[in-house]
């Protein structure tokens, strides 16, 4: 499954290059999601003869149905942020195999996949393993789902922000006295003692 814009960022056309490699010839690919690439995805599924291997789903409210009956999330970009197809799979025990962009790895880290960006090859031997290893697949699933619950609780956010804000106060407070604040006063007068 691949879930996003579909864009040239996004290089899903990898996606389906790896399929096209994969040892499984049965095995399906998904596209969620909208975009100017649509058009030039569905011609090159045509044109590797893997159209009916190649389903596009576009835009969809709600992805957790399609992505619970999935294999994994296949995440492909040169350039990613905080992935949120990301944080949705690993929440929902699917394992995720990411490109190399910054970000990715620090958000999947060993409880994933990663593999080159563009590299097609790694990119279907690390789709054929997971076919083929369904046990370790649901650990994978597992340990990601535990990632997202250890560090992106909503209350350990929280309590993260907090800790932060106040050690940013302290420091503050340490660096700087504070200066007292005077209203606008007529020109013509002196200005209260405390703020000469």
């Amino acid at each position: 499954m691949v879930i996003g814009e579909l864009n040239a960022n996004k290089r899903q056309a990898d996606a389906m290059a790896a399929l096209a490699v994969m040892d499984h010839r049965d095995a399906q690919l998904v596209f969620l999601g909208v975009g100017r690439e649509r058009l030039p995805l569905e011609t090159l599924a045509r044109e590797r003869g893997l159209a009916d291997r190649v389903h596009f789903g576009g835009l969809v409210e709600d992805v957790r149905p399609t992505l619970l009956g999935s294999t994994s999330l296949i995440t492909t970009s040169k350039r990613e942020g905080l992935s949120r197809s990301e944080m949705e799979a690993l929440a929902l025990e699917i394992p995720v195999v990411a490109s190399s962009a910054r970000g990715n790895e620090e958000l999947v880290g060993e409880d994933g996949f990663v593999v080159e960006t563009g590299d097609a090859r790694a990119l279907a031997g690390v789709m054929d393993w997971l076919i083929e290893h369904p046990a370790e697949q649901r650990a994978f699933g597992r340990r990601g789902r535990q990632r997202m619950v250890d560090r992106y609780d909503l209350q350990h956010l929280i309590e993260c922000h907090a800790a932060l804000y106040a050690g940013m106060l302290a420091e503050r407070v340490d660096r700087h006295r504070p200066v007292p604040v005077c209203a606008p006063q007529d020109p013509r007068r002196r200005p209260p003692s405390s703020c000469r």
